[in-house]
């Protein structure tokens, strides 16, 4: 691949350079907006512009891509709008089309069940928490959902996410609106401190499973039951938020936050289905589980359950199996 692909590392790309296309024959405007290349950070120092011969192929994958897109000037109106970004020079109006950018991302769920059980040999122990002994691909009506039962090795990774996901997640989907209210000034200081915090206590979760004695315990006393949905209908958004003060120059990407907003079980036919799914569990817990102590969410979702009703001062009135989905759902395959 390397004889034909020349491989550029040390670069940060920061926007999309668009230009217009000039017919050489007789000096016209052919295309009033086309991507002639990128402008990067280089990591020593100073910006680079690498500029393309024929086209330009952006695969920044599913968040950085659409950010991109919008520090360039395409994207929803709204959104550039607000963050103080122009449109591309000689584009009056947006296509229709430009308004989809950073809308319908899609991502599958995984919701766990995590148990304390006995010292116990398994059929093959994980290499990750990916990969399982034991699972069922099942379908009902248009959803597909998926059972897997992991061993410990799972707990290490799945515990510190999901506990740790959920402490962000409390502040994180408050409306902004409600923020302001509460923290009014104070309120980017809040949000800084619940992006420290999540770290903190991931960091001493994977501490304790991983250098202390209950890290044997995860690897050889617990086992998870992941509850997937594979098809999920809800769709999320990704946005950028101006966290540099405006300025004279072009924007670029580390002027800006990107918000991801997965919307995960938003649809009612993906919290059904999340539902169905955790029934089904019941089954595989009466089964290989029933003398075993539920840690997650029987042991410590009611600690954040009380957290999280202090929280948001006694708000939240939900069933407790829907309000475990939302709090607790996170990505499958890549967390």
């Amino acid at each position: 691949l390397r004889q034909y692909v020349t491989f550029l590392e040390g670069f940060d790309v920061q926007r999309i350079l668009l230009e217009e296309e000039r017919n050489e024959k007789d000096d016209c405007v052919s295309v009033p907006c086309r991507a002639a290349g990128v402008e990067c950070n280089a990591i020593t120092g100073g910006t680079v512009q690498i500029r393309a011969r024929k086209e330009l192929i952006l695969c920044a994958g599913a968040i950085l891509s659409p950010a991109l897109l919008m520090v360039s000037g395409i994207g929803p109106q709204d959104i550039l709008s607000n963050q103080g970004i122009s449109l591309p020079r000689n584009i009056t109006a947006p296509p229709p089309g430009w308004n989809a950018v950073g809308k319908g991302l899609t991502d599958h769920v995984v919701l766990p069940r995590a148990f304390l059980t006995l010292p116990r040999k398994w059929r093959s122990k994980s290499v990750s928490g990916i990969q399982s002994w034991d699972n069922a691909t099942c379908t009902d009506e248009q959803s597909l959902y998926q059972l897997t039962i992991t061993d410990g090795m799972c707990s290490t990774q799945l515990i510190p996410h999901f506990v740790a996901a959920f402490l962000r997640r409390c502040a994180s989907e408050m409306p902004s609106n409600e923020r302001q209210n509460r923290y009014q000034a104070w309120n980017g200081i809040v949000d800084a401190s619940w992006a420290i915090t999540f770290r903190i206590v991931r960091f001493i979760l994977q501490l304790l499973l991983v250098w202390t004695p209950l890290g044997l315990i995860a690897k050889h006393c617990t086992a998870t039951i992941n509850i997937s949905l594979l098809n999920p209908v809800s769709k999320g958004c990704v946005t950028i938020h101006r966290r540099i003060k405006c300025s004279s120059s072009p924007a670029r990407l580390e002027e800006f936050n990107i918000v991801v907003d997965p919307c995960y079980l938003r649809a009612a036919r993906d919290m059904k289905a999340i539902e169905r799914g955790w029934q089904l569990s019941e089954m595989v817990r009466a089964k290989h589980f029933a003398s075993c102590l539920e840690i997650l969410p029987n042991f410590v979702y009611p600690l954040a359950k009380r957290f999280s009703d202090f929280f948001y001062f006694g708000t939240r009135q939900k069933d407790w199996i829907f309000q475990f989905a939302s709090d607790f759902s996170c990505p499958y395959f890549h967390w």
